[in-house]
């Protein structure tokens, strides 16, 4: 897994190549938010330990109500599932 800092406009990004899908085409992930080079340059090794430890996770607009609402919801079908 191999990464760069590629700049569009006034930000900067990280681009990782990750694995070719199963039909071998190229994929990427890009990672915004940067206002300086040095900035990415900081950030680029964590990214690529994360990605390639398997501790990513992917940021989510998900509330904490929503979440707890959806974890009780399936800890509730378990259990029900479980007494049955």
């Amino acid at each position: 897994m191999r990464g760069s800092i590629t700049k569009k406009g006034n930000k900067y990004f990280i681009v990782v190549d990750l694995e070719r899908d199963h039909n071998n085409k190229r994929r990427q992930k890009w990672f915004s938010g940067y206002s300086t080079k040095k900035a990415a340059e900081k950030d680029l090794p964590r990214i690529l330990n994360e990605l390639y430890q398997g501790t990513y996770v992917e940021p989510s607009n998900e509330t904490v109500e929503s979440y707890m609402n959806n974890w009780l919801k399936n800890k509730k079908k378990q259990n029900s599932s479980f007494h049955s």
